[in-house]
Formats: C-alpha cells, sequence, structure tokens
C-alpha cells in the first residue's frame, strides 16, 4: 500500500467523544489551508499538482473541497475583484501568502495543539478536501461514517513532525499519500477507509453530477448523497430531534416517528419543504416523498462576481415555480430591494392539511379559513419590495400578488391590514388580477428593474427561476448615508431558485 502509517494512541487512554474530535480535527485541517476568505487571493497563474479526489478513495457518501491553486481564469478574477472590492481586499492580505500566513498564525495559537507557525507554514500545501464514508456492515460506530481529510503537503518529514504532535494530543491517525495527508479520527478509521478500492475522482457517478452543475471553473465544490447520508444510524436520534422540534407529541408524535425512521433510513427526500413539514405530514398521515437525491455545490470568481451555485438531483423538486416572477421585473429600476416568488399560493394550499389544529384555529381568526384562502393569500406570482418614497428621504414598501380570485386576496389583505391595526398607513388596492398592499407611495422611474444592469448582473436566470431576490447594496447605502467602509464597491447580491433544483448566489462588484 502506497502510503506511510502512524498509529494512534493505546486505546486505552482517555479519549475526547468521537463526533467532537471529529468536528474539531477537520475543523483545523481545513482552516489550515482555506483561512477566512482565502479563495480570493492567488500569487500564481499555472495550476497544477495532485488533486485530492486522486487519492481519497471511491465510495464516498459526501465530499468537499478548496483550491487554492486554481486555473489562471480563476487567479486573475480574483486578483481583479480584490481589487474593486474593500471587502475582498481585506480578506486577502498581501495575496495568497499573506492569507495564509495570517491563518496559519491564528491557528498556531487557538487551536491548543501546541503548534508553531513555522511547524505548520513549513508543509501546509493549497488544496484541501473531507471526505466522508459508510462504515462496513458489522462495524460499531455511534455515528455510522468515517471521516478523512486530505491536506496537501509540500514536505512529507515536515508534515510527519506535525502530525505526530497533532496524535500526541487527539488521538488521531494520519497517512502520507500521493502528495497529501490523510487524517482519520483513529487508526482503525482511517485504516478502513485506506482499504477501500478505487479512486473518487475517477467515480462516474460524482464527477457526472458536478458537471451537472455547469458552473465552470471553480475554486470550491461539494458532492453529497443524500440518500446515503440520511441512512446512516444517527437517523434515530435525527428523527426523535425533528418531532420534537415540531412540537408534536402524544400519538401524533409517536405516528411521525414511525413514519419518518423507516423513510429516512431508506433515504427521504425535503422536495422543498422544511423538516418540520415533513414531521407535520407524516403525523397527519400523509404520504413522503421518496428520495431525498444528491446535493452538489461549488464556488466560481468572475472579474465581477462571486458566485455559489448549488444543485439537487435525483429526486423532483417541489414548492417552485417553473417560471419566474413577471411582477419582480415590472418594478421601478431605483428600488434598494425585492423578492418575487411564483407558485408559492399552491404550495401553501397543498400545506394546509399538515397544519396542526390549533395553527388553523389562529389563522380563522383574521380571516385564513381554508386551504383555497392560502392559495389565494400568495396567488401565482407575489412579489415584495422596498425603494424610496415619492418625497426626499422617505421609504416606501409594496407587496403586489397576482391572483386568479383576485377579490378574494384583496379581501383577506385587507382583513390582515385590519387585524394589524395599519389602516392608516397601509393601503390595499385591486388593479385587474393584481392586488398591492402598499406601505406609502414608491418613487416612479422611466425604466423597469429587467433593465437595470445591476439586476441583470446580480441574477441572470431570473426569467426562469421561480424564487428571485435581488439587492442593490450600493444604492441601499447610499440612501441610507451609510459609511460604507470596508463594504465599499460592492454593487449588489441576488439568489435565484429554478424548479431544476438549482441555486445560485451571487455578490457583485461595481
Amino acid at each position: 500500500m502506497n502510503h506511510t502509517s502512524i498509529a494512534s494512541r493505546p486505546a486505552a487512554e482517555a479519549r475526547p467523544p468521537r463526533l467532537g474530535r471529529r468536528l474539531a480535527g477537520a475543523g483545523t485541517a481545513l482552516t489550515l489551508v482555506v483561512g477566512a476568505g482565502g479563495v480570493y487571493a492567488y500569487s500564481a497563474l499555472a495550476a497544477g499538482g495532485p488533486q485530492p479526489e486522486a487519492v481519497l478513495p471511491a465510495g464516498a457518501i459526501a465530499y468537499a473541497k478548496v483550491d487554492l491553486d486554481p486555473s489562471a481564469a480563476q487567479k486573475i478574477a480574483a486578483v481583479r475583484l480584490a481589487r474593486k472590492a474593500d471587502v475582498l481586499r481585506s480578506a486577502a492580505p498581501g495575496g495568497l501568502d499573506g492569507v495564509k500566513e495570517s491563518t496559519i498564525s491564528a491557528v498556531a495559537e487557538e487551536s491548543g495543539l501546541g503548534l508553531t507557525v513555522a511547524d505548520i507554514k513549513a508543509w501546509a500545501g493549497d488544496r484541501a478536501a473531507y471526505a466522508v464514508y459508510p462504515v462496513p456492515a458489522g462495524v460499531q460506530d455511534e455515528d455510522g461514517v468515517d471521516v478523512v481529510v486530505a491536506i496537501a503537503t509540500t514536505d512529507a518529514a515536515a508534515t510527519s513532525r506535525t502530525l505526530d504532535t497533532v496524535r500526541a494530543k487527539e488521538g488521531t491517525a494520519y497517512a502520507l499519500k500521493g502528495g497529501f495527508a490523510l487524517l482519520g479520527e483513529d487508526q482503525a478509521s482511517l485504516d478502513r477507509v485506506l482499504a477501500r478500492p478505487g479512486a473518487l475522482g475517477k467515480e462516474r457517478r460524482v464527477s457526472a453530477d458536478l458537471d451537472a452543475l455547469n458552473s465552470g471553473d471553480r475554486v470550491a465544490q461539494m458532492w453529497v448523497d443524500l440518500d446515503a447520508v440520511m441512512a446512516t444510524e444517527g437517523t434515530a436520534t435525527a428523527v426523535t430531534s425533528l418531532v420534537a422540534r415540531a412540537g408534536i407529541d402524544g400519538r401524533a408524535g409517536e405516528a411521525a416517528r414511525a413514519a419518518l425512521a423507516p423513510a429516512l433510513a431508506g433515504g427521504t427526500p425535503m422536495s422543498g419543504e422544511t423538516a418540520t413539514g415533513l414531521v407535520r405530514r407524516a403525523a397527519a398521515g400523509g404520504a413522503l416523498p421518496a428520495r431525498y437525491g444528491r446535493l452538489v455545490g461549488a464556488v466560481h470568481l468572475d472579474a465581477s462576481y462571486v458566485e455559489v451555485k448549488t444543485r439537487i438531483l435525483g429526486t423532483p423538486v417541489s414548492g417552485v415555480g417553473k417560471a419566474g416572477s413577471d411582477l419582480i421585473r415590472a418594478l421601478p429600476s431605483g428600488i434598494y430591494g425585492a423578492f418575487g416568488i411564483t407558485g408559492y399560493g399552491a404550495a401553501l394550499a397543498d400545506a394546509w392539511a399538515t397544519l396542526p389544529t390549533a395553527q388553523k384555529r389562529e389563522l380563522r381568526t383574521v380571516g385564513i379559513r381554508s386551504a383555497a384562502d392560502f392559495r389565494a393569500l400568495a396567488g401565482s406570482d407575489l412579489v415584495v419590495a422596498v425603494g424610496p418614497g415619492s418625497r426626499a428621504g422617505d421609504v416606501a414598501g409594496q407587496l403586489r400578488v397576482r391572483s386568479s380570485t383576485p377579490e378574494r386576496t384583496r379581501a383577506l389583505w385587507q382583513r390582515l391590514v385590519t387585524e394589524a391595526d395599519a389602516g392608516g398607513d397601509v393601503e390595499v388596492t385591486r388593479s385587474g388580477g393584481v392586488v398591492t398592499v402598499a406601505l406609502g407611495e414608491m418613487r416612479a422611474n422611466r425604466s423597469l428593474l429587467a433593465y437595470s444592469p445591476a439586476y441583470q448582473r446580480a441574477v441572470p436566470d431570473a426569467s426562469r427561476s421561480g424564487y428571485t431576490l435581488f439587492v442593490d447594496l450600493a444604492r441601499a447605502f447610499d440612501a441610507a448615508g451609510a459609511d460604507t467602509g470596508m463594504w465599499r464597491g460592492l454593487q449588489a447580491t441576488g439568489v435565484t431558485m429554478q424548479d431544476d433544483g438549482t441555486m445560485r448566489a451571487r455578490l457583485t462588484v461595481r
């Protein structure tokens, strides 16, 4: 076997809790490489050297990687971003070397591992990964998984000296393989992982899923088999916790646990619903979805933005409309921010049956008496916006709903405004199929938000996204007269979600 193995300390010695050590060890290892905001600065253009997925075995159920030596395009984009925005520049003082030095100093001072800056700096490389593997059948493990952290190393001897110190204090184990240090929580766990055949980087299902994200060059990426994760031994504890957090007890709680436990053990997806919603559906005797699917994600840099993109694969996603919001695109271009969502009325109507009786009783006191009322409240297209008022210095807000039953929608919102005793400040009006709930009068603008360059850059796929959030940071800071300080240079932020499970979050610069 092409690695050097170092045995863990005797089992008879006292050991900290497995989960605590696992989290602490993984966090320490990744911090050595990543640093706070370390993905923004690079000192060389040519990417090269081994990748962690080449030395990590196949069969992982979760994997994440940070690459501080990516493609030339990503390095150039990082440099340009840092020049445009103070917050990105401060996150990368002096480029990659500065980020690593400050991070290594923090780890040496705060980790309590007895390491010096020189100990860590002598070997820590530019790439790191974190992989989770299911334990083999018959192995006793409280979590049901083996976790390994891979850190690029530039000096095997220096790496061994440092990790020997960590092993002595934490009882961990490590192996040197293919230019990486592979760290496990103990020798048995690491040996189980190293005995696995193949390489993670050659697994077709992993590479195909990451390619399906269509995120281009990236400085970080992740892949998670949610079905496999939910099938680990921690499922029973998770179910009990979810039921308790949902506030369901007695026979309903027993029903929820009975329905969720086998479903989670076999793999069951959220499908756009919250865990609490699933618990309530189970308690009400409703059917649960069949799979969770797989989650992929990546961080991509451009000269004008930082983007985080994720996608759910292998299972249908519900609760997100198929088309983008027309109402958000029709807002005036001078607003500070808005979010729009399509298909939410239908999702609310479906959720009505899962609500506890007490919650339905409370809703009826404000005029919401049925699933049809829930549907009318949010309609087929709903948008909330905040922007400048018609008078200088004023701020106005609007909620607009497009509904197939507009008069019912108007009456429901009017009742809610009345119950809130806000009738003197808020006006509810209807124009055709659109109901508007307005707080103050929003300033008109000759152009629409859809044609705003800041909007187009922050949410490029808004027209096909059922959920869109947009905030014009520069305009909002300017209107507030705020001293932007380190936030100077930022333009906007945006988040979109599509019915194919894709979510995109961007932070743009001027």
